[in-house]
């Protein structure tokens, strides 16, 4: 410290402190002879200064650049080293890329600062994208609020939560609609940055102006507080009505109003309320008709006896939907149905009767109308009622016992064609098999009634019959029919009982509802016994349809299809409508199906057209109605109309169209539903009700704003880039955001350089992870290469830079890749891989070639075991030895571990699970038809072989299958067929034959000259068709009837067995009717008509015996054997030479008929003079 060297003594490498006050040293070199040099050091020490700061790692949209503590002179951030590069102050802010996330290096200096004392501290941080949403300002909804789709620059995925925004059963979406207050958080996450932002939404209640309505009135209507405003639904009471301008209508208080001035028409009424939200208006429309109309007063004159009356055409056909009445009469009158009301059994005397519409308030409002008939009922003669009997030949009838309880005895009987003796008939001697008619004639005593007359029928047979049943007896649920229309060939004037109560007749007309059983008696009459029947009427049950639906309301698309299902009970062909209900346009639609089907509707295509059972509706926006309109079983052809209550309500869905304009600088975005948007598009969405959306995004390009900054300064200048001071050599693109005119980025290009400036290096070798110090500079993995200022260090007086560089051994890095089983492991180290540990890094202290640490990443492949499963099935006993172990039916179960059995080295693992059966199939073998050649023989159900299975037919190889069920062909006969499979088989004989059709059989028999019943008896047949020129009765039926005027073919086929036709026909031969034609009438006194005489088709017929007899039974004239067509032998209308009396007269005639026997004729002759 002394220059004699005296003081302290510091030796090469000794430290001098602040502490120790030295600013002067001498360094002395000695050399021989005592000779020395000095050289005079000066030594400036300071207090050393380590500058902090408060920067996170990560940042988000922008960094203000906080203070430097200790806050020196002239201590700022640079982005180059030595206070190079741009300037940054406490208080400055960077930004991120809009786009982009940004990592920034920033270096702590004071250029006033000694470098070795205020050493340089560097500083590494990043700022992340963060969105930026534009947030609604507090806002309120009417009745709802519609949430809008998030826009702003950047955006990640923004979501919508109500109230708290941790909550996920919170979150919400564009297009959700709110219905209550609540605070709405918006919140966005791009990367690490996350923004979070909310404002207050408030629903408004909408004021209640009731629902439109519209109401029908009879003119006149008039009803104590009838209120308008119960009719729009009971809106709000702070609103105002809007009356029609009408004469003598002047409302004052609208829950009692008089409608009754308002003359025909249509009047709309209107009910508002007027708030914040808006105005509010409801109509409610009244449509004003005519009264209903109750008919005329009328009085009518009835005598006994006259058919049901019409009360309503009596009234002139008033309005439906009223109630008749009956207000005075001696006896009631049943008006259950006012279109036929009888006044049969009812007492004579005057009758009142009245017909009131009464008040309605469906489907219109009306006031109660009423009008008025009379009805005056004479005294007349009551003959009694038709009556229809059978007798036996031989009986003596008395014409009174016939007659019903209520006719009177005063009448008299006319018969017709044949004699009765006072009131009896004596029935010996009369024709057999043939119907008899007498009239009983009741005379009217009083001058405007008629005679009464009861027509009398007995059929006289030698025998008593109630017929057969018919051999078709099926009828629908619900049909009214005649029960006498199911039995034939029976006596007539018989009754009709319910087996379950065979003491209480019933009518002839029944409504079926269930399959029942009945009896029809015939009483007997005489020496003919009673006669009865028993017959079965089949009900088949009324269809019925029933339908699902997941959806009717789809989306127009190429692909959008959906299913209704019906189900009924039983096979049916369903009719349906398809109404539009914009245009009014119908399509018809039937599907057939069985129990179930399905109809197929796409909302594509072109509307109403169909394919199989698929239907269209098109793609526009549109409501329709599938209406069912009647359904019908193809079996028993049962048919119900409108089977469905309610039609089908079916709305097809558009997409809606949005176009949404953006502006963005270069290299901005959009962001729309997650998805990231450069350039104009169209965009699809989907809308709230489920169907594509339509956005088209149109995006307006704006650019950027660029500049050029460039040459040569000197070490020391500062350029000033809009206000970033640039000071040492740069080659940059400075971008400065916002600050172009059109809102976008100023981007500056900078390229210069600054001389004179003596450089100095430093290298050096590190091993991975360590670090070294220079000149108080930390030097490590994160600071490679970096330049250390030495102010004034260059021999020209200028600063001199050491650029120090480190450089690191490679890291060595083994890596361990191995298969081992999965009980086995291996060890690194002190760490142990197996199948819980299968891979990872182990670090080697000092264990690399150069000192280092060696680093081994272990990755292990863990071989399986391998297993097998043994389930062979054997048909007979059969040992199987596996792993030296027998198996067999008393040790079938077990498991065997084959130690490095694998193919990988590994242990294999058997599970043993052997079973024994016979073999057994399932050989269905069909009977054919007499014409076919082979059936077709079905094998299913095989088990105790495995496959392929070998099927060998009557000894010879068929075919070898590999599943079932297997179909051969085999033709008629004893066959025997084998399966086989691994020396296994199964052995079954069977027999194909013929379906006997030999009991089949036409029946032809003669109903009548040119009628012919026909019918098909014996095997059990299906299906039968009937075919002719002729009319058949029925074409599908066991038996048919034909009536021919030529000769006529008649073919049928009939279906027996599973699929045998069996055919036949019959060639009906015409025979020419003889037919006879009488006369009713004659004159005497008119020439032209004074002969009564036989005429005919045929003129070689004859008349064997011709009898006139006049009222009381005498004869008046009689000849036999006389040719038709002959006037002049006719009758003339003398007796004895006499003319007969005017009045009418009764022949008998007898001739032959077209099979050549004898036909009797009877009628009335009337005859004038």
């Amino acid at each position: 410290t002394e220059m004699d060297g005296s003081g302290s003594s510091y030796e090469d490498g000794d430290e001098i402190f602040i502490m120790d006050n030295i600013d002067l040293i001498y360094l002395i070199a000695y050399g021989q002879d005592n000779c020395n040099s000095i050289e005079e050091i000066e030594i400036l020490l300071d207090n050393s200064i380590a500058y902090t700061t408060a920067i996170e790692p990560i940042n988000c949209g922008d960094v203000i650049l906080p203070d430097i503590i200790p806050a020196t002179s002239e201590v700022n951030y640079y982005s180059d080293t030595n206070g190079g590069g741009i300037t940054f102050s406490p208080g400055d802010t960077l930004f991120a890329d809009p786009n982009n996330s940004l990592n920034y290096t920033l270096y702590i200096f004071d250029p006033t600062q000694d470098p070795l004392c205020a050493a340089e501290v560097e500083i590494n941080f990043s700022i992340d994208v963060t969105p930026l949403i534009n947030i609604s300002n507090d806002t309120f909804g009417c009745g709802e609020y519609i949430l809008p789709i998030p826009t702003g620059m950047p955006l990640g995925s923004p979501q919508y939560y109500a109230n708290d925004y941790t909550d996920p059963m919170n979150l919400l979406a564009a297009g959700d609609a709110l219905n209550s207050d609540a605070r709405i958080y918006v919140v966005d996450t791009i990367g690490n940055c996350s923004f979070i932002d909310s404002f207050e939404i408030t629903i408004l209640s909408e004021p209640d102006a009731g629902s439109p309505n519209q109401i029908d009135i009879c003119q006149g209507f008039n009803i104590v507080n009838f209120n308008l405003m119960a009719e729009i639904g009971d809106p709000d009471l702070d609103g105002t009505w809007a009356y029609p301008l009408i004469p003598d209508f002047n409302p004052v208080d609208s829950t009692d109003i008089d409608l009754s001035p308002l003359p025909e028409g249509s009047y709309l009424f209107q009910y508002a309320i007027e708030d914040s939200c808006g105005l509010y208006v409801t109509g409610l429309t009244i449509e004003v008709a005519e009264p209903f109309y109750t008919g005329m007063d009328s009085i009518l004159l009835l005598c006994p006896g006259d058919p049901p009356q019409d009360f309503m055409n009596l009234l002139t056909d008033p309005a439906l939907g009223g109630e008749w009445m009956q207000v005075a009469g001696p006896s009631m009158i049943d008006l259950s149905d006012s279109t036929s009301v009888s006044f049969s059994g009812a007492s004579s005397g005057s009758y009142a009767f009245t017909y009131t519409i009464g008040a309605t308030f469906i489907p219109q409002l009306c006031n109660a109308n009423a009008s008025s008939l009379i009805i005056e009922l004479t005294e007349g003669p009551e003959a009694g009622s038709d009556v229809n009997t059978s007798a036996c030949v031989g009986d003596v009838i008395n014409m009174f016992d016939l007659l019903t309880p209520d006719a009177d005895i005063t009448g008299t009987f006319e018969p017709i064609g044949f004699l009765i003796s006072g009131n009896e008939w004596n029935t010996t001697g009369s024709a057999a098999e043939q119907s008899y008619t007498a009239n009983y004639i009741v005379p009217s005593t009083a001058p405007e009634c008629p005679n009464d007359t009861s027509v009398i029928e007995i059929y006289l047979t030698d025998q008593i019959t109630a017929g057969n049943p018919t051999l078709v007896n099926q009828v629908c649920e619900g049909d009214t029919i005649l029960l006498s229309d199911y039995i034939e060939n029976a006596s007539p004037g018989g009754s009709f009982s319910m087996n379950s109560a065979p003491e209480q007749a019933i009518s002839d007309s029944w409504v079926a509802d269930v399959s029942t059983s009945f009896e029809y008696l015939v009483q007997g009459s005489g020496s003919c016994p009673s006669d009865s029947i028993n017959f079965n009427i089949v009900v088949s049950p009324s269809p019925t349809v029933d339908y699902s639906i997941f959806d009717v309301n789809v989306c127009a698309s190429e692909s959008n299809c959906f299913d209704i299902l019906f189900t009924s009970n039983g096979f049916m062909v369903l009719d349906l409508e398809l109404l539009n209900q914009g245009t009014g346009e119908t399509w018809p639609v039937d599907i057939l199906y069985d129990m179930t089907g399905t109809l197929t509707l796409c909302s594509f295509g072109e509307s109403g057209n169909s394919s199989g059972d698929t239907l269209y509706l098109g793609t526009s926006a549109e409501q329709y109605t599938l209406q069912p309109i009647q359904i019908m079983n193809v079996v028993s052809y049962c048919s119900e109309n409108e089977p469905i209550n309610n039609a089908i309500e079916i709305e097809v869905f558009s997409s809606y169209d949005i176009e949404q304009n953006v502006d963005l600088c270069e290299g901005e975005s959009i962001i729309i539903n997650n998805t990231e948007y450069f350039n104009s598009e169209d965009i699809m969405l989907q809308s709230i009700n489920g169907c594509d959306s339509l956005i088209r995004l149109n995006i307006n390009q704006l650019n950027n704003g660029e500049g050029l900054i460039e040459g040569v300064y000197c070490e020391g200048d500062q350029i000033d880039v809009l206000g970033t001071i640039l000071t040492s050599n740069t080659t940059d693109m400075f971008v400065f955001m916002d600050q172009a005119s059109n809102g976008c980025d100023s981007i500056v290009n900078v390229d210069i350089s600054f001389e004179s400036q003596v450089n100095g290096s430093f290298n050096t070798t590190l091993c991975p992870g360590e670090s070294i110090t220079v000149e108080n500079e930390v030097f490590d993995e994160y600071r490679l290469s970096d330049d250390i200022l030495i102010p004034n260090g260059s021999v020209n007086g200028c600063d001199s830079v050491v650029n120090v560089t480190i450089d690191f051994f490679d890291q060595e890095i083994r890596f361990i890749n191995q298969a081992i089983c999965e009980d086995e492991s291996i060890q690194v180290g002190t760490d142990i891989y197996d199948i819980n540990n299968i891979g990872g890094m182990t670090i080697l202290p000092n264990a690399s070639s150069n000192g280092c640490d060696s680093i081994v990443e272990v990755g292990l492949i863990i071989l399986l075991s391998s297993s097998e499963i043994v389930d062979d099935v054997f048909c007979e006993e059969t040992d199987v030895i596996i792993n030296g172990n027998t198996y067999n039916s008393a040790n079938p179960f077990g498991t065997e571990v084959l130690e490095g059995g694998a193919t990988n080295g590994c242990d294999s693992i058997v599970e043993i699970n052997l079973s024994y059966a016979l073999p057994s199939a399932l050989i269905q073998a069909p009977m054919i038809c007499p014409e076919d050649e082979f059936a077709t023989v079905n094998i299913d159900d095989i088990e105790g072989l495995g496959y392929p299975v070998d099927v060998i037919l009557d000894g010879v190889f068929y075919d070898s299958f590999s599943n079932t069920p297997i179909m051969i062909d085999v033709g008629p006969g004893q066959h025997n067929i084998q399966l086989r499979n691994s020396g296994c088989v199964y052995d079954e004989d069977f027999n194909i034959g013929f379906i006997d059709s030999s009991g089949l059989e036409l029946n032809i028999v003669a109903s009548g000259t040119n009628s012919y019943q026909l019918s098909l008896t014996g095997a059990n047949f299906q299906n039968i068709f009937w075919s002719s020129n002729a009319d058949l009765s029925c074409m599908d039926c066991v038996t048919t009837s034909v009536s021919i005027s030529e000769n006529t073919l008649v073919n049928v086929n009939a279906s027996y067995g599973d699929a045998c036709i069996f055919s036949d026909f019959v060639d009906l031969i015409y025979t020419p009717v003889i037919d006879y034609y009488i006369p009713n009438i004659m004159d005497i006194n008119n020439p032209s008509n004074d002969r009564f005489y036989i005429g005919s088709n045929f003129d070689d017929a004859v008349v064997l015996e011709m009898f006139i007899y006049d009222r009381w039974g005498n004869l008046m004239h009689f000849v036999e054997n006389v040719p038709v067509n002959d006037p002049d032998l006719g009758w003339n209308g003398f007796s004895n030479n006499e003319p007969v009396e005017q009045g009418v007269y009764v022949y008998l005639i007898k001739v032959l008929n077209t099979a050549g026997d004898e036909e009797i004729h009877t009628g009335n002759l009337t005859v004038i003079r």
